[in-house]
C-alpha cells in the first residue's frame, strides 16, 4: 500500500522488520501494525545526480553527503553499475545511514531490451533483502521520439518490479519543456502523460536548467506548472532538478547558477508542490565537456565552496518544508518591471539563540520572492496578512498552529521605521517606531539595516 499527497507525504509498508532501526532514522514516525511495518515519510526528499565514483564509494564519503543535508543517495552516472559497484554503494550508504536509489546496469538506462522481465527479476533477487533501499532508478530522459517503444520497455520493468518487490519505488527522470525535443506545451503534456500511464513509475522528475534571466526563469516556472498539473491530475508524486553548478562559460551543458539563482530554483520547485529537490550535480562528471568545471565535489574528491553553499541551502529548505520555522516574512518592492514584485523571503525561527541584546539573527534570505509567494507558501504555513502591493510593503505567513497569534512588524525604509500590528483580521498602522520599541520583546527575527525589519509576536 502506498499513498501520496501533493507535498510528498506517503505511507510505505515494508515487509522486513529488521530494517526498522535504519528506516526510522530518516523516515520519521513509524507505526508497527500487524503483519507489516508502516513508515510515514513527510520530509522533503533532497537528492542529486552523480554520486561518488567507485574509488570514493566509502562510508566517509557518504557521510559527507549526509552532512551536506541530503536525504537520498544516488549512484554515479559515469561508469557501469555492476553488482560489485552496487554492493559497495549500498554498504557505504547504509553505514552513513542514508537511503539509496539503486542503479543497476541490467535495468537502468537499458539499450538492450531482451528479456527485460527476467533481468528485473534477477535484480530483485540480488537486492530485495538489502537494507535502506528506497527503490530503483530506471532511466534518464527517455524519449519516445527517438525510440517509440521506450515507454513500453520501461513499463515492463516497472511491472516486474512492482510484482516482485512491492515495497520499493521505481524512479525515472524526464526531459524538459522549452528546449530539446519538446518545445510545445501540448506535446510536452502528452509526453508526461504517456510516461505516467504507460510506465507507471512511483516517482517522476524532470530536469530544466534555466539561464539567469527573466526569460529563463519564466521558462522554468512554466515547466514546473505544466509538469505539476499533469502529475496532480494523475496523483503522481514528482521531484524537480535544479542547476547546482556555479556560473559556467558558454558551451557547457548547463549555464550554472549564482547562489541567488540556485535558491530561487529550489524554492520554485518547492512552491509548486514537489516532494523532492534534486541537484545537478553532486560529483563533477568525467565527460570532457565538463572539463574546467567544479560541482559540489571535484573529480579528485575535494569539497568546493558550492558544497558549503548547498549545505546551508538544504538546511533552510528542510526547515521551510517541515514547518519548523515560526514564520515566513516577505519584504516586497512593487516594481513595474517585475509583475510579481521583487523582494526577499526570510525564515523567522524562535529556536535561534538570541544575542546579548535580545536580537535573533537571521540567515541570508532564501530567495527573491514577490507577491505571488504570499498565496503559495510552503506546506505547513498559511498567510497571516499583507500590505499587498504597497511600495516597500510586506507579507507575513506563519506556521499553521500560529496563524491566530498577533504579530508586530517594524518596517524600516531609509532609516525610518514604522510599526504594524498584524493579525489575520487586519494590519493596524501603529505609527513611527524605532529598533528598540518595546513590542519587540518576543523577537522572531531582525534584519538590522537601513532598509531592515524586525518581527515579534504577542499573545
Amino acid at each position: 500500500m502506498r499513498t501520496f499527497d501533493r507535498y510528498g507525504t506517503f505511507k510505505l509498508q515494508i515487509e522486513q522488520p529488521s530494517s526498522v532501526n535504519f528506516m526510522k532514522s530518516w523516515l520519521g514516525s513509524i507505526t508497527v501494525l500487524p503483519g507489516h511495518l508502516e513508515v510515514i515519510m513527510a520530509d522533503l526528499t533532497i537528492g542529486f545526480w552523480d554520486g561518488p565514483p567507485t574509488p570514493f564509494v566509502t562510508p566517509e564519503r557518504f557521510q559527507q553527503i549526509v552532512q551536506c543535508g541530503f536525504t537520498l543517495a544516488m549512484p554515479t552516472s559515469d561508469e557501469p553499475l555492476d553488482k560489485t559497484h552496487v554492493q559497495a554503494y549500498l554498504a557505504a550508504a547504509q553505514a552513513a545511514n542514508i537511503p539509496a536509489l539503486i542503479g543497476d546496469q541490467r535495468i537502468s538506462n537499458p539499450t538492450n531490451f531482451d528479456n527485460l522481465a527476467g533481468r528485473a527479476d534477477a535484480v530483485v533477487q540480488d537486492w530485495k533483502q538489502a537494507s535502506g533501499v528506497l527503490g530503483y532508478f530506471l532511466a534518464d530522459e527517455p524519449d519516445p521520439k527517438q525510440n517509440p517503444q521506450i515507454f513500453t520497455y520501461l513499463g515492463q520493468i516497472v511491472s516486474e518490479l512492482r510484482s516482485k518487490d512491492p515495497a520499493r519505488s521505481t524512479y525515472l527522470n524526464l526531459l524538459p519543456l522549452g528546449y530539446g525535443p519538446y518545445t510545445d506545451e501540448q506535446d510536452y503534456t502528452h509526453y508526461v502523460e504517456r510516461c505516467i500511464t504507460e510506465v507507471k513509475p512511483h516517482l517522476l522528475s524532470f530536469d530544466h536548467y534555466p539561464v539567469d534571466s527573466q526569460a529563463g526563469r519564466d521558462g522554468f516556472t512554466t515547466n514546473l506548472r505544466v509538469f505539476r498539473d499533469v502529475c496532480k491530475a494523475h496523483g503522481q508524486p514528482f521531484w524537480g532538478f535544479v542547476d547546482a553548478f556555479p556560473p559556467l562559460p558558454p558551451g557547457k551543458p548547463v549555464p550554472g547558477s549564482s547562489l541567488d539563482h540556485l535558491r530561487w530554483q529550489a524554492l520554485e520547485v518547492l512552491r509548486y508542490g514537489a516532494s523532492g529537490i534534486m541537484y545537478f550535480t553532486y560529483w563533477t562528471p568525467t565527460p570532457s565537456v565538463f572539463d574546467g568545471t567544479e560541482a559540489m565535489v571535484t573529480r579528485n574528491g575535494t569539497l568546493t565552496q558550492r558544497y558549503n553553499e548547498v549545505k546551508n541551502l538544504n538546511h533552510d529548505l528542510r526547515t521551510l518544508s517541515g514547518g519548523i520555522a515560526d514564520a515566513l516574512f516577505g519584504r516586497v518592492r512593487a516594481t513595474p518591471d517585475v509583475p510579481g514584485g521583487a523582494g526577499d523571503l526570510w525564515l523567522l525561527d524562535s529556536s535561534v539563540p538570541p544575542t546579548a541584546a535580545g536580537e535573533r539573527p537571521l540567515s541570508a534570505p532564501l530567495t527573491p520572492a514577490g507577491w505571488d509567494w504570499m498565496t503559495q507558501t510552503a506546506p505547513g504555513y498559511g498567510l497571516v496578512n499583507a500590505r499587498n502591493h504597497d511600495v516597500n510593503g510586506f507579507w507575513l505567513s506563519a506556521r499553521n498552529d500560529l496563524l491566530d497569534r498577533t504579530f508586530y512588524v517594524l518596517n524600516v525604509v531609509a532609516d525610518s521605521g514604522r510599526l504594524y500590528r498584524v493579525t489575520r483580521a487586519a494590519i493596524d498602522d501603529l505609527g513611527p517606531a524605532g529598533w528598540a520599541d518595546p513590542h519587540k520583546q518576543n523577537m522572531l527575527g531582525m534584519y538590522f539595516n537601513s532598509n531592515g525589519f524586525w518581527v515579534s509576536y504577542g499573545p
